[in-house]
């Protein structure tokens, strides 16, 4: 038999999973609600006031899957643009990171080098947007070398985690990075509780072009946006080049 699915609504978006743990069978209507802790945030912290933190709905009906959805948007605020915005100079950075499971030093200045760099933070590894995300940005990673451009990823995260995440769900096709407290402040990625820090970098992308300018921010909670912006950015940098 078919094992039964299990719809996710966050955020506005419906997502499935097949065979996931449950004893309700497909036909059922029943569901169940909770507040989305997201992205690692620690239990003691509130949910008021955190951007992208949504409405997890599990429940085996796709009409209410998607009802639910509708719902989860309004208590799901997020920023529409980037607070470091276009035009500005990228600050600079050296860290540690990770390609195809390796560590590695990762710099703004040498990436810059090999023409414009698609620099974007997402809060946690492993957590389901970011994975999305991921796995997003490896499936256009062929597109984004033909368009002469860099995709390295950056959070919070410890080299030892970005070595398996750069594997497993990078796909080895691109580097991430370990932001520090400094970067994240320096980039203007902060993700805030009732005004405080909580330590994780919010969802933004940036394109950088070899000089060092800013020429795209984007901020969105749901990964969606992101790889297909970017890759429209670079790809009109290439055509104008």
């Amino acid at each position: 038999t078919r094992p039964p699915i299990e719809y996710i609504a966050l955020g506005g978006r419906v997502g499935e999973r097949a065979g996931a743990e449950t004893s309700e069978t497909p036909s059922q209507t029943e569901f169940r609600i909770k507040q989305q802790r997201p992205f690692g945030l620690a239990p003691q912290t509130p949910l008021e006031g955190v951007r992208g933190c949504g409405i997890v709905c599990h429940m085996t009906n796709p009409k209410i899957a998607a009802a639910a959805a509708a719902l989860s948007l309004l208590v799901a605020p997020v920023a529409a643009h980037a607070d470091l915005g276009v035009g500005a100079m990228a600050p600079d950075f050296t860290t540690t990171g990770a390609l195809a499971g390796k560590a590695l030093p990762v710099a703004l200045k040498p990436l810059l080098a090999k023409g414009p760099l698609v620099l974007y933070f997402y809060p946690k590894a492993f957590t389901p947007g970011c994975t999305l995300e991921a796995h997003a940005f490896a499936e256009a990673a062929d597109d984004f070398a033909k368009a002469g451009a860099t995709v390295v990823g950056m959070s919070n995260d410890t080299v030892e985690a970005l070595e398996k995440f750069s594997s497993l769900d990078c796909r080895n096709k691109f580097t991430v990075a370990s932001a520090s407290p400094e970067v994240i402040k320096a980039y203007d990625v902060v993700l805030k509780s009732n005004g405080a820090d909580t330590g994780l970098s919010s969802r933004t992308s940036y394109v950088i072009t070899p000089d060092g300018k800013i020429v795209f921010a984007h901020t969105d909670m749901n990964w969606q946006s992101h790889v297909e912006q970017t890759l429209a950015m670079v790809q009109k940098l290439n055509k104008e080049h």
